[in-house]
């Protein structure tokens, strides 16, 4: 496997054990994505994917945020070009990105991050000022959500992502706007 630079796949079990991907250690996989019915994913999991810079988990409704965002540590001063964690936390009552959940994200230099469609109802205001590479985010895609209408003092933390390209918040709740359009 010393070419190997992309892998999909179908994960039948419910959780991705620390030692799932060590055939994977001396690989130069930079994109993988995993299907299936997840529901944890140890915190160790991604560990021997040392130079991997797309990561692809999406519509695993059954993960939790405080189980997910850990497992992202071993990409810490990392650089990484996608993180798509699309339709994953809906089922657990998870709606709250704290500051110390959204580190997991933020100590990555990402430049491209998928949340949509997770249910997110707040995301802590001080979690992105909290992020560490706020420089290297170019696209960030929170749609789908159902963020609080108290929110909207989000829009002034997007300020510190000075290279962001693209921020989709499309198909938020309507009370979200509401609140926005009461304040003017």
């Amino acid at each position: 496997m010393e070419n190997l630079n992309y892998f999909q796949g179908d994960y039948h079990s419910d959780v991705i054990h620390n030692c799932t991907f060590d055939s994977f250690k001396r690989t130069p996989l930079k994109y993988l994505s995993i299907n299936g019915h997840l529901r944890a994913i140890e915190i160790d999991t991604f560990a021997p994917l040392e130079l991997l810079s797309r990561l692809s988990i999406p519509n695993q409704r059954s993960l939790k945020l405080s189980n997910t965002l850990p497992a992202l540590h071993v990409f810490e001063n990392r650089q990484m070009n996608e993180l798509d964690l699309t339709n994953n936390f809906k089922n657990y009552g998870e709606y709250v990105i704290t500051a110390n959940l959204l580190a997991y994200i933020g100590n990555i230099c990402i430049r491209k991050i998928s949340l949509k469609s997770n249910g997110i109802r707040m995301i802590d205001a001080s979690a992105f000022q909290k992020m560490k590479y706020q420089n290297c985010l170019e696209n960030l895609n929170l749609s789908n959500n159902d963020l609080d209408y108290h929110q909207d003092f989000m829009f002034l933390y997007f300020n510190f992502f000075i290279n962001i390209k693209r921020i989709d918040i499309s198909s938020v709740t309507s009370a979200f706007f509401e609140n926005i359009r009461k304040e003017k």
